[in-house]
C-alpha cells in the first residue's frame, strides 16, 4: 500500500485526472485511465509498478516490474 501511496502523491504534482482505481489479486493496487481510444494501467504492487497501454484494444506497450525507485510517471523533458 505504501507503494501506491507514493505514486498517488507523484500523480497530485502533475495536472492529470485522478485514476479509477481497483484491486487485483488482493495484493495490488491497479489505477486506470481511458482517453478516447487509449487505456493506460499501472499496476502497483509492494515496491514495483508494471504498466500497460493500449490504443484501440490492442496492447503499444508494457513493462513489468520496475522497482518504485526507477519509476516516473512522465519522461523528464
Amino acid at each position: 500500500m505504501e507503494t501506491a501511496k507514493e505514486i498517488a502523491r507523484q500523480i497530485r504534482e502533475y495536472p492529470m485526472v485522478p485514476p479509477q482505481l481497483s484491486w487485483h489479486g488482493g495484493d495490488a493496487v491497479v489505477m486506470l485511465w481511458a482517453f478516447s481510444t487509449i487505456t493506460y494501467a499501472l499496476t502497483i504492487t509492494a515496491g514495483e509498478v508494471g504498466y500497460v497501454v493500449r490504443k484501440n484494444r490492442e496492447q503499444i506497450a508494457m513493462r513489468d516490474s520496475i522497482r518504485l525507485t526507477e519509476f516516473k510517471l512522465l519522461e523528464e523533458k
